[in-house]
C-alpha cells in the first residue's frame, strides 16, 4: 500500500522489510524480554519516526511494550483480540487502500 514499515523481531530487534534473516523460534513473552531489545529498537526507530505524522502499530502486547518509552500522540494502536483477530483486521484493510483504521470491525 506504499507505507513505510518496520518489523520488531524478538531475536533481531528492528528490521526493514528487505532484511534477510535466518529462521528462528524466539518470541517476546515477558516485560523482561521487551526490555532487552528496547534500547536497540529505539535507537534505530527514533530517526525514522521524526518525520512521521501518524504511526500505526500492529503488534501484540509484548511487542507494543518495546515501544512504550517513545509512544506519543502520533501513535495509533490496532485493537484486536489475539493474533487471529489482528490478522483478520489487517487482511480487510489490504485490498482497499481507502479504508481507515476507524472502519475496522471491533470483533
Amino acid at each position: 500500500m506504499g507505507y513505510d514499515y518496520r518489523i520488531i523481531s524478538a531475536k533481531y530487534g528492528l528490521l526493514s522489510p528487505e532484511d534477510k534473516i535466518a529462521t528462528y523460534e524466539k518470541v517476546l513473552r515477558t516485560k523482561v524480554d521487551a526490555d532487552k531489545i528496547r534500547p536497540s529498537v529505539e535507537e534505530k526507530l527514533k530517526p525514522i519516526l521524526k518525520d512521521c505524522n501518524t504511526i500505526l502499530v500492529i503488534a501484540g502486547a509484548q511487542y507494543r511494550d518495546v515501544l512504550s518509552h517513545i509512544v506519543d500522540e502520533r501513535f495509533v494502536f490496532l485493537k484486536a483480540e489475539g493474533i487471529g483477530d489482528m490478522m483478520h483486521k489487517v487482511s480487510i484493510a489490504i485490498p482497499n487502500e481507502n479504508r481507515t483504521i476507524d472502519e475496522f470491525p471491533s470483533n
